[in-house]
């Protein structure tokens, strides 16, 4: 959010200015964006998927057009400027952020979501290795009541 606000607020204009900035900071939030969202996914799939569900397939989208843009003003470096200003910054700038903001309010979700899952998990395996031990046991006491059994008669 701080990131919107000084973008959009008081250091707007001069961000335009600073052309290299202005590129940079585009740019920063698309890797920025894909490397978290990318890494989320690798580390915690299932919760991930829970927790964002949808919205996935629309930030992929997304991040793909602008990245089809961001392709675009790199083969064509005399209107890389005006390709920035009116389809990255006017036309996807606001999306980015929200879509960055919302992956950013996620993660402590799906980290709890995580959590609960390692836990859970941990306490699934421990039940099974007591019913496992119980098994055993139950077991040894058949075979020896049958062993006696089976000599006395």
């Amino acid at each position: 959010q701080w990131l919107y606000d000084r973008c959009r607020g008081k250091y707007h204009g001069d961000l335009r200015r600073q052309e290299c900035a202005y590129h940079d900071l585009i740019d920063g939030l698309v890797i920025e964006f894909t490397e978290s969202l990318a890494n989320l996914l690798q580390e915690y799939p299932t919760s991930t998927y829970e927790v964002v569900g949808g919205k996935i397939a629309d930030m992929r989208h997304d991040i793909n057009a602008i990245e089809d843009v961001i392709s675009q003003s790199r083969g064509n470096p005399e209107s890389r400027a005006e390709i920035y200003e009116k389809e990255l910054y006017d036309g996807w700038f606001e999306k980015l952020l929200e879509h960055r903001s919302f992956l950013t309010a996620a993660i402590p979700d799906v980290a709890r979501l995580q959590e609960k899952r390692d836990r859970d998990e941990r306490g699934l395996l421990r039940r099974s290795w007591y019913m496992l031990s119980l098994g055993a046991i139950f077991g040894a006491l058949v075979s020896l009541v049958l062993t006696i059994l089976w000599d006395l008669l």
